[in-house]
């Protein structure tokens, strides 16, 4: 039995899915829906969405934070962003980090550095380094 997935950014609809379970990254940790899932909202974080569809496929997309919604055997994810394995640049990513970083650890008191934002950044670049490295280890 399937249920329905609809993944969302704010640009786009990424796709509506059949799928038999997702695997999500929630405030507290890693968190699984399934069908006849009780209803529920709550926060998402930066990490690897995973879901297997009804043609058998497994799909996995980096999402870097945002909201789900379970109702009636549908699950609405709703992201600031939402990338696919090959659509991630990791030299960008990896830039990034760099750039995060460097506002952390800036020393010029002249230029006030916005902290929760620079943490936020570094979360998702490092969020996407890890995403590209859990699925070369599968081998995708």
């Amino acid at each position: 039995m399937f249920f329905k997935l609809n993944l969302c950014t704010p640009r786009a609809l990424i796709g509506s899915f059949s799928v038999s379970h997702i695997h999500t990254p929630a405030d507290g940790g890693y968190i699984g829906i399934g069908l006849n899932h009780a209803p529920f909202v709550t926060r998402l974080r930066p990490g690897i969405l995973g879901f297997n569809t009804e043609k058998k496929e497994r799909k996995d997309y980096y999402v870097s934070g945002g909201l789900v919604q379970v109702a009636n055997n549908v699950a609405d994810v709703l992201v600031e962003d939402a990338e696919s394995f090959s659509e991630i640049d990791r030299d960008r990513a990896e830039a990034a980090e760099k750039r995060a970083l460097e506002r952390l650890h800036r020393r010029d008191l002249t230029e006030p550095v916005d902290i929760d934002r620079a943490l936020a950044a570094l979360e998702r670049a490092r969020s996407r380094i890890w995403f590209i490295e859990k699925l070369k280890e599968r081998k995708i």
